[in-house]
């Protein structure tokens, strides 16, 4: 739950939008702290992003109180939910007022339980709490439930002058706890928060499924007029790699080649990087580019992938008569130009004009689609078009597993990779001698292309040099150096990756070996990669 220790190392790239967000609920204490809507597609990390909030209000004491709920739709009644929200509410607040992160497990105590808390806690306004509640529940009206809840953060504040800072998460769902709930004229008593947004001493935070509460804010009530917009994008390339770099480390996992296709697919999404490494553990601690490949095609199968999206769909479209439609038109939409017009799509896919709107409806609803004023697309998702191409070939072609896999991976190669000059790869163990390897397989790759022996006998010269008196001097790990040599019109390109990580060379401890490399090549980078340190020496080769 929220109050357990959240590490910073896996909590990156938000800083910006962390910031935003504190910025707003510091206002609570003058009461001018606004309300705010955290949007982001699925698994972005907008759970994550409030947890951490939480967890920071928490550890700093001087702020307003933290109370994070994330909605259910496993409660049966309104009365169960009202109790839980309520009990929720009182231990959380309990554990931030007695710096006791245990007390926020105590849900399951019993109301009387509670009372007999807050008196040994000298926090009477907790009773009064309860004794509120119960009457209300007592009266049977189950809206007034509801309604009494909802306000308990702003009673608190109320009666004790502590602001409160209410973090709800997966809110939409409280439209389908609604629906359950409609035979006691409960169908729109979500709505009812909007009353509660207006205390600045009490700002509300509301994360959840994008399209739902654009839709539940701004279409059906007018909440979204109260609301702040606080729009989570994906991780960018750079916050990625360190994400992904901070759970292989978390797992003792290595990866060897260039990976950074793979970061284009999960596109900064934080759930995709992590269901991929946790995939990855099953396969071993050392992998391979063509690991990380068949591990990808593997999740989008049959694994946490197409679990993710398939589980999603069959919640959003339940009738099973309307699957094998729904495959179809998003297979469609893949196949097609994204910017779809709908006055077309009737003729195209041979569907009545109700089924297909009932269709987008639910797609649009699920995540898995976007619509404009007339026309439609596909999420920007690759996971999403990789788990669609593998569901349509298998279920609706019936396509061998072979030529899925092909269609998948060769799909995803000729985007990322539409023009690759000629590489050569090479993995040379750690030994005193690597660097003979190196120079011989430079001159069977350098020969091949007909290089003009008297570059190759520089290339060999600053080569052995990089590996005598840099790369081997410094190794004290057994793992082994990646070369590659990349031949472009004009440039031959040696890139030696090492496992070394924590080495400054820009000091001046190697400027007298860099100096003699710089004789023999044109040009000489170092930078840091996933797991060490990439030398690129490049030389024209005429």
């Amino acid at each position: 739950m929220y109050l357990k220790d959240i590490s910073d190392k896996t909590f990156i790239g938000r800083k910006n939008e962390f910031e935003v967000i504190k910025g707003i609920i510091s206002e609570a204490k003058s009461g001018d702290a606004s309300s705010l809507f955290l949007s982001g597609r699925r698994g972005i990390g907008k759970t994550s992003v409030i947890r951490q909030l939480s967890h920071e209000l928490f550890n700093d004491r001087s702020g307003p109180v933290p109370f994070l709920y994330t909605v259910k739709t496993a409660f049966a009644s309104i009365e169960k939910f009202s109790k839980n929200y309520l009990t929720s509410f009182i231990f959380q607040n309990l554990a931030f007022l007695r710096n006791e992160p245990s007390l926020e497990a105590g849900t399951l105590y019993s109301l009387e339980d509670l009372r007999e808390i807050s008196g040994k806690s000298e926090a009477p306004w907790i009773t009064e709490l309860i004794d509120g509640y119960q009457k209300v529940l007592d009266s049977g009206e189950s809206i007034k439930l509801f309604s009494y809840v909802m306000s308990v953060p702003y009673k608190s504040y109320a009666v004790t002058g502590n602001p409160v800072v209410v973090m709800l998460d997966d809110f939409h769902k409280l439209r389908k706890f609604s629906e359950l709930n409609a035979n006691q004229n409960g169908r729109d008593f979500w709505m009812l928060i909007e009353s509660m947004m207006h205390s600045g001493h009490v700002p509300h935070i509301i994360s959840g499924n994008q399209a739902d509460l654009h839709r539940m804010f701004f279409e059906e009530s007018t909440i979204g007029d109260h609301l702040d917009v606080v729009h989570l994008p994906g991780l960018n390339r750079d916050d990625s790699g360190k994400f992904f770099n901070a759970l292989c480390e978390k797992y003792s996992l290595s990866f060897t080649g260039d990976l950074s296709e793979f970061f284009d697919i999960f596109n900064g999404n934080p759930l995709y990087i992590r269901n991929f490494i946790q995939a990855a553990r099953q396969a071993g601690k050392s992998l391979s580019r063509d690991d990380a490949a068949e591990i990808y095609f593997r999740e989008i199968t049959r694994g946490r992938f197409k679990t993710y999206w398939t589980s999603l769909l069959e919640f959003y479209i339940p009738q099973f008569e309307l699957r094998r439609p729904t495959l179809n038109f998003l297979w469609f939409l893949l196949t097609n130009d994204n910017d779809i017009a709908m006055s077309n799509l009737t003729d195209d896919l041979s569907k009545k004009q109700d089924d297909l709107d009932r269709i987008i409806r639910l797609l649009n609803a699920s995540g898995a689609v976007e619509t404009g004023f007339s026309t439609l697309e596909i999420v920007d998702d690759r996971v999403l078009s990789d788990v669609i191409r593998g569901l349509y070939l298998k279920e609706v072609r019936r396509e061998p597993n072979d030529s899925i896999r092909d269609e998948i991976i060769g799909h995803k190669h000729e985007i990322e990779q539409p023009k690759r000059a000629p590489s050569f790869d090479v993995t040379i163990p750690s030994d005193p001698q690597s660097e003979l390897i190196a120079v011989k397989s430079l001159e069977q790759v350098a020969r091949h292309h007909k290089i003009a022996m008297d570059i190759i006998g520089q290339l060999q010269i600053a080569i052995v040099e990089l590996f005598t008196n840099i790369i081997v001097k410094d190794n004290t790990s057994d793992d082994n150096y990646h070369v590659r040599f990349r031949i472009t019109d004009n440039i031959f390109a040696i890139e030696v990756e090492t496992p070394q990580t924590g080495h400054d060379y820009s000091s001046p401890d190697y400027d007298q070996a860099f100096n003699m490399m710089r004789y023999y090549v044109d040009d000489i980078k170092v930078e840091k990669v996933m797991n060490g340190t990439r030398i690129t020496m490049t030389k024209k080769i005429g």
